[in-house]
């Protein structure tokens, strides 16, 4: 139903309106500048939610709650999620769709596409991802406020033949390409994952069709590793 491109050039306009097209994009900022308020709600168990409030004025004011959460990429994706679901109706209305026929999941799923678009817009990501040749770690030290995670999976978005793979505490959690593709993992995915695992260090390898990159996302009481495997046939964003 929702074509990337649309939502590309849908999240870019809102960026574009709200003034943060600039990496790293601050989605708090993001949203005060969209007309949204953003309040911390300490007792809330979900990560983000929207309530109209009424601070004073004649309206009430739309607003984004998020829970009390200690990361700062995960309040990101939350305020950047609760944006991307206010505006879907918007999104619905330039993809000529009904926001009165649209049901929740769908709502849900527009917000999933566009967030991940707020905080990586599609033309700044590129460009950095081929200035650092996909470096996941300098990517992160660009787009600060994206989780590990939302990078490597940004980037099978820009690059059709790549695949990630996550592994959390030893085992797959995450494997797919730019078309949703699951593989078995390859020879030379396994040399760089073991590789990364005994040096505790990003490790490479390479075969006769791929590259492939590992980075350790290792914390005190979590161990995970990123997989980058991109076909030789090169940058096909």
């Amino acid at each position: 139903m929702f074509e990337p491109k649309a939502c590309d050039q849908f999240a870019q306009a809102l960026l574009g309106r709200g003034g943060g097209a600039k990496p790293p994009v601050d989605a708090v900022a993001l949203a005060a500048n969209l007309g949204l308020l953003v309040a911390v709600d300490c007792g809330q168990t979900e990560r983000g939610r929207r309530a109209c409030v009424n601070v004073g004025g004649a309206e009430p004011l739309p607003t984004i709650f998020v829970g009390n959460e200690e990361r700062n990429e995960r309040r990101q994706w939350a305020v950047a999620h609760e944006i991307g679901e206010h505006f879907s109706e918007e999104l619905f209305r330039k993809l000529g769709l009904d926001p009165r026929e649209m049901p929740r999941q769908t709502r849900e799923q527009a917000a999933n596409l566009i967030a991940p678009r707020l905080l990586l817009p599609r033309e700044l990501f590129v460009a950095a991802g081929r200035e650092c040749d996909w470096d996941l770690i300098e990517l992160k030290r660009r787009f600060t406020t994206a989780s590990h995670e939302l990078i490597a999976r940004r980037i099978i978005d820009c690059l059709a033949s790549a695949i990630v793979t996550i592994f959390d505490q030893g085992r797959v959690r995450f494997r797919s390409d730019g078309f949703g593709r699951r593989s078995p993992l390859e020879i030379g995915e396994r040399t760089a994952l073991e590789r990364c695992r005994r040096t505790l260090k990003p490790a490479a390898a390479t075969t006769l069709h791929s590259r492939v990159r590992c980075w350790p996302i290792y914390e005190a009481e979590w161990r995970r590793e990123i997989l980058l495997t991109q076909s030789t046939g090169g940058d096909d964003c």
